[in-house]
């Protein structure tokens, strides 16, 4: 079941006399909750993704993990987070970042949802989790080569491939990437570009790391059926630098492995999305707010940023009988063209549902 979750605190004095202002404010934001609520109402989640995340690590999860979430969001993906041992048949993909540990019933698990037509995106990287880990690269059809001795290495962007057009640089990927041996019936989305040579105390260049030399004759992103492998940890460099070009890379293998993804959306890179189904209607929410670091490690949020014209299309089997804006109540005009419902919609104050009414 999908609803709305919220709570508010208040400091209730020793007289035990509630704050007229502050419950004044309370009762705004519940009423706009009440107007929202006829939409998710009795109403599930529809997601396409399982990101597969190791719950032990609580409220500071790994790099790679953080950064997948935060990629997906911005990607405007719609997906679970799931625990190793969660059941996969029912998501069309899963995605397996750094920094979650596969251990001898996950790797069983992944190989069995492949083999049942799934599509992985796995990090090389999660086989330093031990020798199952490893040995499900190998039965996946992949051979890993060890780590390479350079940090950082680089993704080579700069012919037709993956991104197209390219952007013609070569990206830098922080951290210690896999040397991955590219499948004979395999093919390499992302060239690896190493180094001169590995920057040290005694051997450096004049910036932080040493320039891009050659590619490496090794894959970055390489793909074996409905199975790509991340050769550099890319997750973990969305959430510790955040490189457009990181994105891009990501965004093309979603587009790889999910060509029909259930929602695609346009608008700003903050702008959040969540799909609901109900029993009359599919509503997509767009979430629309950019904190702002107004006080020594506090983000606030105060003003929503607004949508103009935004294109947002839904993959759907019918064309909507109707198609709203609430809680407005706007209707807005619908293309549909066999596949996917598409309305162009501007939103002034931070939210709003679009209601595929069937």
């Amino acid at each position: 079941m999908y609803g709305l979750s919220n709570g508010v605190g208040d400091l209730l004095a020793p007289s035990g006399v509630p704050n007229r202002a502050v419950y004044s404010r309370i009762g705004e934001v519940y009423e706009y909750i009440k107007a929202c609520e006829p939409y998710v109402e009795r109403g599930r989640h529809l997601v396409d993704i399982a990101l597969v995340a190791d719950p032990a690590q609580g409220d500071r999860p790994a790099d790679g993990v953080s950064g997948a979430l935060r990629a997906l969001q911005r990607l405007r993906q719609q997906f679970d987070v799931v625990p190793p041992d969660a059941p996969l048949e029912a998501y069309k993909l899963a995605v397996v970042p750094d920094g979650t540990p596969v251990d001898t019933q996950l790797a069983g698990r992944l190989e069995r949802y492949v083999a049942g037509g799934g599509a992985l995106l796995l990090s090389a990287s999660v086989a330093s989790s031990g020798e199952e880990a490893t040995a499900l690269f190998t039965r996946l059809g992949f051979e890993l080569e060890g780590l390479w001795p350079f940090d950082p290495v680089f993704l080579a962007l700069t012919e037709a491939g993956l991104l197209d057009p390219p952007p013609g640089i070569d990206v830098r990927v922080p951290g210690r990437s896999t040397k991955l041996r590219t499948p004979n019936d395999g093919k390499v989305l992302v060239d690896l570009v190493l180094p001169y040579f590995q920057r040290a105390y005694d051997h450096f260049s004049g910036h932080s790391y040493t320039s891009p030399s050659q590619p490496s004759g090794y894959g970055a992103v390489v793909q074996r059926g409905r199975v790509v492998v991340l050769a550099v940890p890319l997750f973990a460099a969305v959430a510790t630098e955040d490189n457009l070009e990181y994105l891009q890379v990501l965004g093309a293998c979603f587009e790889h492995l999910l060509p029909r993804p259930l929602l695609r959306a346009k608008g700003p890179v903050h702008l959040e999305t969540a799909v609901v189904d109900a029993a009359y209607h599919t509503s997509v929410h767009l979430l629309s707010f950019v904190p702002a670091r107004l006080a020594r490690d506090l983000d606030l949020v105060f003003d929503p940023f607004p949508l103009v014209d935004v294109e947002v299309s839904l993959r759907s089997l019918a064309a909507p009988r109707r198609v709203v804006l609430q809680p407005a109540g706007d209707v807005l005009a619908c293309e549909f063209d066999g596949q996917y419902a598409s309305v162009s919609v501007s939103v002034p104050d931070g939210h709003a549902i679009i209601v595929f009414e069937r």
